[in-house]
Formats: structure tokens, C-alpha cells, sequence
């Protein structure tokens, strides 16, 4: 008498072939999920650190420019000043340091002052110094100029509005952050 053995072939099932693809396909669906929510999560931070350098060149630039500033005003939403001209600038392009004098307690650096401008534009904040027009803050919501009377004191607020929001919120319903800076006005031209 014969004895045989049945030998079992080693293999896979069409059953555990089509459960293995659909787990892969949860998995793989779960992993791209969650690559869109990073990439999203990531450019939301993004701008929002890009806006946070906009506001810090916005108001440095101001205090700056206010420091130096002889007159200051406002007039239609424009923040206007003006300051020495404190380099003279040669036909060749290079400039060199003007010599100031000191009379009656104010320094005098001899030639006209200079007129610069920031103002809002559209979604943007520009300063304007002898028509040459530098862009220095995108996606603004609003750009308020705020005296206060302490003799020689003036506070710029710019409120910026993140560009960035998580669906089923308005442009209403977004918190905008704001930048201020309050400057001692040094240069200012007395009466």
C-alpha cells in the first residue's frame, strides 16, 4: 500500500490580496491627508511670520523717519514728514556727509528737507521719498496713525490681516494682528 502525502503549495488568496490592498489604500489615504494638513499648516505659518517682518520694516522705518523728522502731519490717511538732507550726493552717485550747523538750538543741515510719504494703498503700505515709491508691507487691513498729545510724542498703529483661514470663516471672523510703535520726536522744528 501506497501512502501519499498531500503537499499544500505555499500562496496567497485572491480574499488576502484584496484585504491587503484596501488597508494600504486607508493607510496610504490617511498619510496624504495628513501631508495636505502639514503643507497647509506650514504655509499658514508662513505668512504669518512673512506679515510679522512686514509690520517690524513698517514700523522701523517710521520710527526711524519720525526720529529724524522735522515736521510731521497727516493729511488724507497719509502719514507726511519731513527730515534733513543729510548726505550731499555728487553727479557720480556718491554721497558724502553734510556738514551741520547748530543755530538757536536746532541743527541745520543747510539745503531743503526732504518730504516722505507712507501711506495704504490698496492692500499695501508704501513710503514715498522724492517720488520714488519702496513697497514695504503687503496684505494690510488697515494702517491708523494715532497722536498723542505729550508734547512731542506720535504712535503708529498697522493692523495686518492674515491671509490664511481655515474654511467656513469670513474675513470678518479673522483675528488681525497689530504692530505699534511710539516715537519721541527729536528734530521737531519749534515755533
Amino acid at each position: 500500500m501506497r501512502r501519499s502525502f498531500r503537499t499544500w503549495q505555499a500562496g496567497i488568496t485572491l480574499v488576502e490580496v484584496m484585504i491587503a490592498g484596501a488597508t494600504s489604500s486607508v493607510l496610504a489615504g490617511g498619510m496624504l491627508l495628513a501631508l495636505n494638513t502639514v503643507q497647509r499648516s506650514f504655509r499658514a505659518s508662513e505668512h504669518y511670520v512673512n506679515r510679522q517682518t512686514e509690520q517690524l520694516r513698517v514700523t522701523d522705518y517710521m520710527a526711524l523717519d519720525l526720529r529724524r523728522a522735522l515736521t510731521v502731519t497727516t493729511v488724507d490717511e497719509r502719514l507726511r514728514m519731513t527730515i534733513p538732507e543729510y548726505y550731499h550726493i555728487a553727479n557720480d552717485g556718491q554721497k558724502t556727509p553734510r556738514e551741520p550747523t547748530i543755530s538757536r538750538g536746532q541743527v541745520d543741515y543747510g539745503s531743503a528737507p526732504i518730504s516722505i510719504a507712507y501711506y495704504k494703498e490698496g492692500d499695501k503700505i508704501y513710503r514715498e521719498e522724492a517720488g520714488t515709491r519702496l513697497t514695504l508691507a503687503e496684505d494690510v487691513e488697515d494702517m491708523a496713525i494715532d497722536y498723542e498729545d505729550l508734547d512731542d510724542v506720535i504712535e503708529v498703529r498697522v493692523n495686518f490681516s492674515p491671509k490664511y483661514q481655515f474654511s467656513g470663516a469670513t474675513a470678518g471672523d479673522r483675528a488681525a494682528t497689530t504692530a505699534y510703535t511710539r516715537v519721541l520726536l527729536r528734530n521737531k522744528r519749534r515755533n
